[in-house]
């Protein structure tokens, strides 16, 4: 939690964040939580870039973007701000795009059918900071394939790199 979110190195922090699990855990059988041996993730996966454009801005590339490529589909998107207001809580903006290339992907999913929960549809997060700033976060595909322990085969691989590289075209101003 705090290498992923910069937090500061503060003991009184892993105190408040435990008492916090303890509460939300309470009642609940401890042969039914699971128990990790190390409470860390090196980057959890995440590929994160930053955005040159305002919100509206950096959505409208990615359509773009996604829309460019001959063999991808847009499936459909969560607008977690509106969604969220709905239920009184006010969130920065926060797109999340479902998308895929159903033959490359399904490529990668012969192999490793699992990669269907994690990796296809592909996933795209479109978020705003509280300073502003926004940024566009996807799964690191390679970093899924290892949680999964499946191959991260050739079709994986150009998938992933073709996914860093036309995302961040897409931000070039």
């Amino acid at each position: 939690m705090k290498a992923r979110h910069g937090l500061p190195a503060d003991e009184t922090i892993r105190e408040r964040y435990n008492a916090a699990i303890f509460k939300a855990t309470a009642g609940i059988p401890s042969e039914s939580i699971t128990k990790f041996s190390v409470d860390s993730m090196k980057d959890a996966g995440l590929i994160t870039i930053d955005s040159p454009y305002d919100f509206a801005g950096t959505k409208e590339a990615f359509f773009a973007a996604i829309d460019e490529q001959s063999d991808t589909v847009h499936f459909g998107e969560v607008d977690f701000t509106a969604r969220s207001k709905a239920h009184g809580v006010a969130l920065d903006p926060m797109l999340l795009i479902l998308f895929g290339g159903p033959g490359p992907g399904g490529k990668a999913m012969k192999k490793a059918p699992t990669l269907g929960l994690d990796a296809f549809c592909q996933k795209m997060l479109i978020w705003q900071d509280a300073g502003g700033e926004v940024h566009v976060t996807f799964n690191d595909l390679l970093a899924l394939a290892d949680r999964q322990q499946v191959s991260g085969g050739l079709p994986l691989r150009v998938i992933n790199s073709r996914l860093k590289k036309t995302f961040s075209e897409a931000l070039e101003q």
